[in-house]
């Protein structure tokens, strides 16, 4: 009998984190879709989803919205919302880890991650729009 109802704990129990697991990630789907506060009313010359390391965080593709406009960069994810702008990004540089290739954003602000890793579906034009926006 008491095994029945530790059965019974585990499986209320497994299901909640199942369910609760999925609802995060429908929320983090739905903000990588949306442009942030700082983006209303304006056009950005480069938009796509990707993943991106934030230094503790990796957030796999499609789970990251990185836009670029003409002067500045916004990334944004469930976790994070950041603004870099020009003469804040120092380098960019390509990194690879096993059979992904990505970018990796040094930059002067110490109060966004230090590990800024972009993992987009096309590392070129990522950053070549990256370039053009932080002139780096």
């Amino acid at each position: 009998m008491a095994s029945v109802v530790i059965q019974a704990i585990a499986g209320v129990l497994i299901a909640s984190i199942a369910i609760a697991g999925g609802m995060y990630l429908i929320r983090a789907d739905r903000k990588s879709r949306r442009p942030t506060e700082s983006e209303r009313g304006l056009t950005p010359t480069y938009t796509e989803r990707g993943g991106a390391r934030l230094d503790a965080f990796n957030w796999t593709i499609p789970f990251v919205r990185i836009a670029t406009y003409q002067d500045f960069v916004v990334i944004s994810c469930a976790t994070h919302e950041i603004i870099l702008r020009r003469g804040e990004v120092t380098a960019i540089e390509r990194e690879r880890h096993l059979f992904f290739r990505g970018l990796r954003l040094r930059h002067v602000r110490p109060q966004i991650p230090s590990e800024l890793i972009l993992w987009p579906r096309n590392a070129g034009r990522l950053e070549a729009a990256l370039r053009a926006s932080l002139r780096v």
